[in-house]
């Protein structure tokens, strides 16, 4: 029934699916796929309101097209059970393997006989992932973003205070810098330097700086974060939020505390113990980054128990570091 103003319609019985423009429409709907892992005990899911995603892993092709093809018939199964048609001209998969490891032989995978599209790179809740996990593309997608606002910087800047531009920057430009910053931005130097030189250009456009002068101090007059600072804001709050039990259970044994491996006490027992990692993919994990940027901040900020205040001394020490 949908009622507008003082009009009603009539009446009618829904007996599949959920109404769509409803207030409950979205919980009933997460009510409804919330069971869909269920029908595999091999498959790991992800989901997050209609986007599904299946992870699997193997050590060879050949295993990796017979499990899972298997598995999706069980998915198939779930999904006629439940009255649920799958798109499958938009749905990938993406094959994630080592810079030099060699196929033999090509991944299909079917879903009632229609083969599913490979892909090299897909965009999964607004970031651009790639087969080799370098994050060139999605790089490259924000660089693209922002020079596009860069060129409406430089007319408005004449008709509004630093102020508006200030916010304009924290408007259009900041969220495609932040948004899942610690994965992504956690690469090799030469991929961000696009970026990095990007946001020191937008900096000298707000503050009518000249094409060649240095940023340091125009960064700190602005209260704005480096790119690299973004990354360890964000590498921070992710460390903040593990010590203070605000992250699900996944990441529990992800850290562990000096003082774990001996009983003497020294000044390092409550910094988390590195592992020395051999790759440079290892050492791009936050795992590893993690540990790193919260063993080199003061004990004054670490021991803070609001994140709010947190998110405040946090970034007044890299202003002034």
């Amino acid at each position: 029934m949908v009622k507008f103003n003082n009009t009603v319609s009539s009446r009618e019985k829904i007996s599949c699916g959920v109404p769509q423009g409803s207030v409950l429409g979205p919980l009933l709907f997460l009510i409804y796929m919330n069971d869909i892992h269920k029908c595999s005990e091999i498959l790991s899911f992800i989901l997050f309101a209609d986007d599904t995603n299946v992870f699997y892993s193997d050590t060879n092709v050949k295993s990796l097209n017979q499990v899972l093809n298997n598995e999706l018939i069980k998915v198939t199964e779930w999904l006629q059970a439940n009255k649920l048609t799958l798109n499958i001209k938009k749905t990938q998969v993406i094959l994630f393997k080592a810079k030099n490891k060699k196929i033999k032989e090509p991944l299909i995978l079917r879903i009632n006989g229609e083969e599913i599209k490979q892909v090299s790179s897909t965009k999964f809740l607004g970031i651009n992932i790639d087969s080799k996990l370098n994050w060139k593309q999605h790089i490259a997608y924000i660089q693209n973003k922002i020079s596009k606002i860069t060129g409406i910087l430089c007319k408005t800047r004449h008709y509004v205070s630093l102020k508006v531009l200030r916010m304009l920057y924290y408007a259009l430009i900041y969220p495609y810098l932040h948004y899942g910053n610690i994965i992504w931005a956690n690469t090799y130097q030469s991929s961000l330097d696009p970026l990095i030189k990007l946001q020191k250009k937008i900096i000298r456009i707000i503050s009518f700086a000249g094409y060649k002068d240095h940023t340091l101090l125009i960064f700190k007059k602005l209260s704005i974060l480096p790119f690299h600072q973004i990354n360890e804001e964000k590498t921070a709050l992710f460390m903040f939020r593990y010590f203070n039990k605000m992250l699900p259970a996944t990441f529990d044994p992800f850290f562990t505390l000096n003082r774990d491996f001996h009983n003497h006490y020294t000044r390092s027992s409550t910094k988390i113990h590195i592992t020395y990692v051999r790759t440079n993919y290892n050492k791009h994990s936050i795992k590893y980054r993690g540990s790193q940027v919260w063993n080199n901040l003061p004990t004054a900020v670490k021991t803070t128990k609001s994140i709010y205040i947190f998110k405040k001394k946090i970034k007044r020490y890299l202003l002034n570091e």
